[in-house]
């Protein structure tokens, strides 16, 4: 039989003037939605093809898999919901282009907006609206049953990340969401039809779906979300003590072994830009410009009283060690700083565990998730800290694990290089 490729899957929705984030939308796992007919008819472009990828199952024929006027009116009311947040959102425009910048508050009003559809929607740090029926889905998979499911996210823009599954194959596309200069919705396909060989839920109830099994394979290939809740007391854990440091990229906080009796290892000079943008909701760049070379390598200085008072908050140092400890010009009265470039890619963190110390600290267990690589636990922060009356908190000590070296994988942390050495 010869093998087809692609199928036609484009949407292009006019919004409608009322609000619905209040209303819910019943749909199930097979992807039928129940929705009051449309009043106003939405007009399709010509012909937008989507392309298969080049293996045997993928070419199988393609057409029909997905229900695309389920889809229609499914975005039609996501749109509608969400009409009033992207009016006082940012944007700019590029190349006739209109990009929105949704804040992460915005996003989080996303969510709850879609979420009250009975929608699945994720957002990284929040637990998923409706993973029930995700859930569900992938029990349909496991039992080779026939079914549908659509998860809201965001790359770059509002996506619809599309899975159907048949004849013991999973099956994936996307359609995105944007806004054109009049304010109208625009709907249409980025991603070709595609058989998934990786559809994976795991025990901690991450889903991970990409086309290679091997965890070893090009970060390209693989993507996941989780699926089950992790609770609020962790993600609140989690944003308190972890997103000061940002990730895991640009400072080696979460990627060497120390504590206080070693606390000189610790990359100060480094890690100065992370806790800097997080107080001050900007990069230090905008700041600190003056430039000057000792030992022939430019650096940019920051004065010493503000590079104190920012590590000082988060480290059991005094001044005058952190001046031994830092690269610092005692007749200059500057610390060395250089900008981070890039960070590159990073592990998502999440708190598994906790514990509360006799003497007042707090010890959190870290699981490093790596959907690049379709892991769930690809190595394992314990990090201690202290907590103050005041709400403010110390850095203690971390302690790397490994969880996967037994099986023979290697750990998949970012590396570091300083970019400031003594």
């Amino acid at each position: 039989m010869k093998n087809r490729m692609g199928i036609i899957f484009t949407l292009l929705l006019i919004l409608v003037s009322c609000s619905a984030c209040g209303t819910e939308l019943n749909t199930d796992v097979t992807g039928n939605t129940n929705m009051p007919t449309p009043e106003m008819s939405f007009p399709l472009p010509e012909s937008v093809t989507s392309t298969g990828n080049e293996n045997a199952e993928s070419n199988q024929a393609a057409d029909n898999l997905f229900d695309e006027t389920a889809i229609q009116e499914e975005w039609r009311i996501v749109a509608q919901a969400c009409e009033d947040i992207y009016k006082d959102m940012e944007r700019i425009t590029q190349f006739d282009e209109v990009i929105f910048i949704p804040t992460d508050d915005e996003k989080e009003q996303i969510m709850s907006c879609i979420g009250g559809l009975g929608l699945p929607v994720y957002v990284s740090g929040h637990d998923m609206p409706n993973h029930e029926l995700v859930k569900e889905f992938y029990e349909a998979v496991q039992n080779g049953l026939e079914s549908s499911i659509g998860v809201y996210t965001f790359y770059d823009k509002l996506t619809r990340v599309s899975f159907y599954t048949k004849d013991g194959i999973v099956y994936n596309t996307r359609v995105t969401m944007e806004w054109d200069e009049d304010f109208q919705p625009v709907f249409s396909s980025i991603s070709y039809v595609s058989s998934l060989e990786l559809f994976e839920m795991t025990d901690k109830g991450w889903l991970f779906y990409g086309q290679q099994k091997n965890p070893e394979g090009h970060f390209h290939y693989k993507e996941g979300f989780r699926v089950s809740p992790l609770g609020e007391e962790k993600r609140t854990l989690c944003e308190k003590y972890l997103a000061p440091l940002k990730d895991y990229t640009g400072h080696n906080i979460l990627l060497s072994n120390w504590d206080i009796t070693c606390i000189s290892s610790v990359s100060f000079n480094d890690v100065f830009e992370m806790l800097y943008e997080y107080e001050n909701g900007y990069s230090p760049s905008e700041v600190y410009t003056e430039c000057y070379s000792p030992d022939n390598y430019m650096v940019i200085a920051v004065p010493a009283a503000d590079f104190e008072k920012v590590i000082t908050k988060y480290f059991p140092v005094t001044a005058e060690q952190l001046r031994e400890y830092a690269v610092y010009d005692r007749e200059k009265r500057v610390y060395a700083w250089e900008p981070l470039i890039t960070g590159g890619p990073s592990p998502e963190w999440e708190v598994v565990d906790y514990t509360y110390n006799n003497d007042g600290s707090l010890t959190i267990t870290v699981d490093a998730v790596s959907d690049v690589y379709g892991r769930d636990k690809t190595g394992v922060n314990i990090v201690t800290v202290m907590p103050h009356t005041d709400g403010t908190f110390h850095y203690l000590s971390n302690r790397l694990e490994y969880s996967d070296e037994s099986t023979g994988i290697r750990p998949s942390f970012p590396s570091y290089y300083p970019r400031v050495k003594k």
